[in-house]
């Protein structure tokens, strides 16, 4: 598979100011979400590694540990690959030349990051997780994180996709943040959400900071039980799930 083209200067610097309107959290427009990651590129694996207290790092490798053991070979594709932190980790864990990674967002800031980070070891592909250009069944293995939340508006549709490009009898992992069921958690959690996160956004991205969105979108996503039965009715099998850090974020395992 070819690598992405340099970009075009001139596509840059159209996109240094960032109007946008803030997508709705359990509807949220792909073109609303794909401006408000444009603006938040710049900033985001800081953001990341400081909101999660470092977790989200943690949280990825119980995703590679579970996908390596089961992919050996063929293309994994990283389905709202962002920055590239998920497969930049891959890579760092096992860099097997018989495994080839795919990353596919909208955001083209987003993904001009992963190209520096990655340094030419993927290959990246500007487009909607709803419509795919892969051929049926090319791909080995499917992973994302924290993306699901952001394609809630076109979820059937994305898992349709998913579906028609893996492999059969191949796997997705899907890792998202959900709200943690655990008692004692929920309280420091909510309060988390509500005054840590907005401080720790509005520091690092000014007027780019998306407002209550992440919040709203962590708190209004699926439970794990509802979500792994919408795997089931979309085609995946094998559905299974694990919970991370007390319930804060989720590892969903399906199989074609």
């Amino acid at each position: 598979m070819k690598k992405s083209k340099p970009t075009d200067p001139k596509r840059l610097s159209a996109r240094k100011t960032f109007n946008f309107s803030v997508p709705e959290p359990t509807s949220p427009e792909p073109l609303k979400v794909q401006k408000l990651f444009d603006g938040l590129a710049s900033g985001y694996d800081r953001f990341n590694a400081i909101a999660s207290l470092g977790l989200d790092k943690f949280w990825r490798r119980k995703l590679i540990q579970e996908l390596l053991k089961v992919c050996p070979k063929g293309i994994v594709l990283d389905a709202g690959c962002g920055t590239g932190d998920l497969i930049f980790d891959c890579i760092s864990k096992n860099s097997s030349a018989e495994r080839q990674f795919v990353g596919a967002d909208l955001s083209l800031p987003m993904m001009e990051a992963a190209e520096r980070k990655i340094n030419g070891q993927a290959s990246f592909i500007q487009c909607s997780c709803e419509n795919l250009p892969l051929s049926n069944e090319s791909v080995s293995a499917i992973m994302s994180a924290f993306v699901l939340r952001n394609v809630r508006k076109i979820m059937p549709e994305v898992l349709s996709e998913f579906l028609r490009v893996l492999k059969p009898g191949h796997e997705a992992f899907l890792l998202e943040m959900t709200v943690p069921k655990a008692f004692w958690l929920k309280f420091p959690h909510k309060v988390y959400l509500n005054l840590a996160l907005p401080i720790v956004g509005r520091s690092l991205f000014g007027q780019r900071w998306s407002g209550a969105y992440l919040k709203e979108t962590i708190e209004q996503f699926w439970s794990p039980e509802e979500f792994c039965q919408i795997l089931r009715q979309s085609g995946f099998r094998e559905v299974s799930y694990r919970s991370l850090t007390a319930g804060m974020a989720v590892l969903y395992r399906c199989k074609k």
